[in-house]
């Protein structure tokens, strides 16, 4: 992985004020849902899991990803390597 890239959820958290500007009024309901939902990704506002070991009592609480079929993160693994 370059580790000069930079994701999608950053992009949307730096740029979203210039975008609702410039475009906020011309947005689809579906790309306003696209938005949210990467912002949301893998953060306690996805929602939480509980992971408890097997073995041993380490247990932890893992965010959940949106799913959203336009998040990178979520869909990276139908990206042809």
């Amino acid at each position: 992985m370059d580790t000069n890239s930079i994701s999608l959820k950053t992009l949307i958290k730096h740029y979203k004020p210039t975008l609702i500007k410039k475009h906020g009024e011309s947005l689809l309901p579906s790309q306003w849902n696209a938005i949210h939902a990467i912002e949301r990704c893998r953060t306690p506002q996805s929602g939480e899991l509980h992971v408890q070991c097997k073995h041993c009592d380490h247990s932890r609480w893992t965010p959940l990803s949106c799913g959203h079929r336009h998040c990178p993160a979520c869909q990276n693994h139908e990206v042809n390597q």
